[in-house]
């Protein structure tokens, strides 16, 4: 089960509400998709405040679901019902609690690739996220970038 808002995100000046917890939720969500989707979009960096890139991601995904486009996700409406929809590996969900594990723990976050402690290394980003076995290449910065 993913977790529900609990009120609306998206363009602020469309009245939402933009909870921080609500705002994180959308902005995992939004980054599994990508995921399922294999798309080759930069990360959202999962901060909790409504951004540029939030809201142009909230865009394309309501486009390519064929949803209004109207900004917003409230609560139980069309949007946030495909946002829950995503399937990763045998129905895996993230949950906050295990955001916050993450943030808080020795992993550490990391925007650009980087090198695992793993022998031989893997090339990984973010909370420990493996990109694929081997070391970073070139390629791996510059499709990646900085992520948050």
């Amino acid at each position: 089960m993913n977790p529900e808002i609990r009120d609306s995100v998206g363009d602020p000046k469309e009245g939402a509400a933009n909870r921080d917890t609500d705002v994180r939720i959308v902005q995992g969500e939004l980054n599994m998709h990508l995921v399922e989707d294999r798309r080759s979009d930069r990360f959202l960096a999962v901060t909790g405040t409504i951004d540029s890139g939030t809201l142009r991601a909230l865009d394309e995904f309501q486009r390519r679901c064929g949803l209004a486009r109207n900004g917003l996700i409230e609560p139980r409406d069309a949007t946030a019902q495909a946002l829950s929809r995503y399937s990763g590996p045998r129905g895996m969900r993230v949950s906050n609690h295990l955001i916050e594990f993450l943030e808080n723990s020795a992993e550490g976050f990391r925007a650009q690739p980087y090198n695992d402690a793993a022998s031989p290394p893997n090339a990984t980003i973010g909370y420990g996220h493996k990109l694929h076995p081997g070391p970073v290449t070139q390629a791996d910065l510059e499709r990646w970038g900085t992520i948050g």
